[in-house]
C-alpha cells in the first residue's frame, strides 16, 4: 500500500483480522439467567397496627373534644392576629414609602432655601455696610421716635437674623420688647 492509495476504514486489505483484533462479542459470556445473578435489593415492608379501644371513655372524648375546640379557637384567633398584621405591615410600607418621598421633597426644598439665601447674603451685606455707614456718628438716639423708627427699620431689614435669635417669640412681641429694651437704654444713658 502505498501512500497515494484510499484507505477504506473496517478493513486491512486482508480478509483476515488483524493480529490483536479477534471477535470479542462472541467471548463476552453473558449471565443466562440475570434474576439469580443479579438479585433485586430486598425490599422491607413495614406494618403498623392502630391499637382502638373497644370502650370509650366519655371523660376522655369530651376533654379531646373541648381540646379540639379551644385549638380550632386559637388557630382562628391566630389567623386573624397574622392577617391583621399582615395589614399593619402593609399599612407600615406605604407609609415609609411616603416619607422616602417627602424627604426627598424636602431635601429639594432645603437645597433651594440654601441657594436663594447665598444670593442674597451678598445683598445683605451691602445694605448692612450702608445701613452701618449712616449709623457711624449717631450712637445715641435723641428722642423716642428717632429709635422707634431705627428699630422698625432694623427689624424690617435684618428680621432673619433678629427672628432666628429669638424664635419662640413672635415678630411684634419682639419688637415691643425691643422698643422698651432701647428706652430704658436711653433713659439710663441720659441720667
Amino acid at each position: 500500500m502505498g501512500l497515494s492509495e484510499p484507505i477504506t476504514f473496517g478493513s486491512h486489505g486482508m480478509d483476515e483480522p488483524a493480529k490483536g483484533e479477534k471477535n470479542k462479542a462472541a467471548e463476552v459470556n453473558f449471565p443466562k439467567d440475570a434474576v439469580d445473578e443479579w438479585p433485586a435489593p430486598k425490599q422491607i415492608h413495614s406494618f403498623y397496627f392502630v391499637k382502638y379501644r373497644l370502650h370509650e371513655d366519655q371523660k376522655l372524648k369530651v376533654k379531646l373534644d373541648q381540646a379540639d375546640t379551644g385549638l380550632q379557637k386559637k388557630n382562628q384567633a391566630r389567623s386573624q392576629l397574622i392577617e391583621k398584621l399582615r395589614k399593619l405591615k402593609a399599612d407600615r410600607a406605604q407609609k415609609i414609602g411616603f416619607l422616602k418621598g417627602l424627604n426627598k421633597e424636602n431635601k429639594q426644598y432645603r437645597d433651594l432655601i440654601d441657594e436663594k439665601k447665598k444670593e442674597r447674603e451678598p445683598l445683605q451685606q451691602a445694605l448692612g455696610q450702608l445701613h452701618g455707614g449712616r449709623d457711624t456718628g449717631s450712637g445715641i438716639c435723641s428722642s423716642e421716635e428717632e429709635l422707634n423708627h431705627r428699630v422698625s427699620f432694623d427689624v424690617l431689614y435684618f428680621s432673619s437674623a433678629i427672628y432666628m435669635l429669638l424664635f419662640p417669640y413672635p415678630p411684634t412681641c419682639f419688637l415691643l420688647c425691643l422698643q422698651s429694651f432701647a428706652f430704658h437704654v436711653l433713659v439710663f444713658s441720659e441720667t
